[in-house]
């Protein structure tokens, strides 16, 4: 039921099409659910004639929009309880000073002065009405900036806030992506934030993704010029005006987060475009391990990885059978050792299972350990550990030929 469906004649109207859809038209699907809202909403019209309302209804809601057609225009009144007039001029106060909006309880207070209104006294009990002040749009242009450059990231819409205390001006660019705020107060102290969401790329294929192109050059510039800043111009009264800027330590922290999503999603790109399937970006959760192997393939379809190991850093532990002698001599021989470890990594590339190309790493230079192990099961069996030198360099390589391949999760699971 609609919430102004309590009135008889409103509720008499839906009975009686009801009626007509059940017993005239056969199938729903040749009934005109056009006109039953068209009647309900001159239904709704006739309880006060100083009001227009309009009915917009689809399969998720009904929204009512109230407008005043009477001149001058009607006055409503809200008459709170009693208990209840001291927030209620507080939070008015606040709204005035400070222009955000309140949410009083419907409980709290009556509306006076509208039939129209007074229905809606009945159908509003334990719920909030909001007061949202009106802002005003700006046309904005958002800039980074360098002492020798600066880049036109977008053209977008601000919305100010006016309070008497302080106002402030948000907004968004490239479908959410880049959001901005800023708070001023008297004049003399600002508060900025800025945000990069890559949110709106779910579902989208990863080597299509919305706006990228725009924000790769983003990139770039920061790249190029590390000592930038974010630049907000907005046209008020006719005249460009650039908010509050800051200093480039300011956006050091976004910045990193700029550039730390262009180079996991070049690597992401450079993976999914050896992958025949097209994939799409189910999730955003990536693992730190997977990112890694991202950041590696990514370089290895480009070549042969060498790396320089980290002192002490562990290469491999493996058992060494008593009776094959030949290893423990070839260890400790004058020749220098070697060691070739091959795995095929499987991972999960934004909720894709992929199976990644075997690879190989090759390790020469390294020092050994040898222990006997104190485990009942294997007592006394010999162990050898594989620590990197300062000496110590990895060779990893994949076979030219081998490309990723996208998984079923059956087949994983059963795996």
């Amino acid at each position: 039921m609609a919430p102004f469906e309590a009135q008889h004649q409103i509720r008499a109207g839906i009975i009686e099409a009801t009626i007509f859809l059940n017993t005239k038209v056969g199938s729903p699907s040749n009934f005109d659910v056009s006109a039953v809202v068209e009647g309900y909403e001159q239904s709704i019209n006739s309880i006060d004639p100083n009001f227009k309302v309009v009915v917009t209804a689809t399969s998720g809601s009904v929204v009512h929009e109230l407008i005043p057609i009477a001149h001058p225009t009607p006055e409503i009144q809200m008459v709170f309880n009693d208990d209840a007039i001291a927030s209620a001029d507080l939070a008015w106060q606040n709204m005035i000073e400070v222009g955000e909006s309140i949410h009083i309880p419907t409980n709290d207070f009556k509306f006076v002065g509208s039939k129209l209104f007074e229905y809606l006294n009945e159908v509003i009990v334990g719920g909030t009405l909001t007061l949202t002040p009106s802002k005003r749009r700006l046309e904005t242009c958002i800039y980074f900036v360098s002492d020798e450059a600066e880049f036109e990231l977008a053209t977008t819409d601000s919305f100010m806030g006016k309070g008497s205390r302080q106002f402030d001006i948000e907004g968004s660019a490239l479908d959410g992506f880049f959001t901005y705020r800023y708070f001023i107060h008297d004049r003399y102290k600002v508060d900025a934030t800025y945000t990069f969401d890559v949110a709106g790329w779910l579902g989208q294929p990863i080597n299509n993704l919305r706006h990228y192109h725009r924000i790769k050059k983003a990139y770039d510039f920061v790249v190029k010029y590390p000592k930038s800043i974010v630049s907000i111009e907005v046209v008020l009264n006719g005249h460009p005006m650039r908010l509050w800027d800051g200093t480039y330590s300011d956006f050091t922290e976004l910045f990193a987060r700029l550039k730390k999503i262009v180079e996991v999603a070049e690597c992401s790109k450079a993976i999914a475009a050896k992958i025949p399937e097209q994939l799409r970006l189910k999730t955003l959760d990536l693992t730190l391990q997977d990112e890694r192997y991202i950041e590696l393939y990514a370089q290895l379809f480009k070549g042969d990885v060498i790396r320089k190991l980290d002192y002490g850093e562990n290469i491999f532990t493996a058992r060494v059978d008593a009776k094959e002698s030949k290893a423990i001599k070839t260890f400790c021989s004058e020749n220098e050792p070697e060691v070739t470890i091959a795995k095929s990594p499987t991972i999960d590339f934004f909720g894709n299972t992929v199976s990644l190309p075997r690879m190989s790493k090759k390790v020469s230079c390294f020092d050994i350990v040898f222990f006997s192990s104190i485990r009942k099961f294997d007592w006394q069996s010999l162990w050898c550990v594989g620590r990197a030198n300062h000496s110590s360099d990895s060779v990893i390589s994949i076979a030219p030929d081998e490309i990723p391949l996208l998984c079923d999760d059956k087949e994983v699971i059963n795996g």
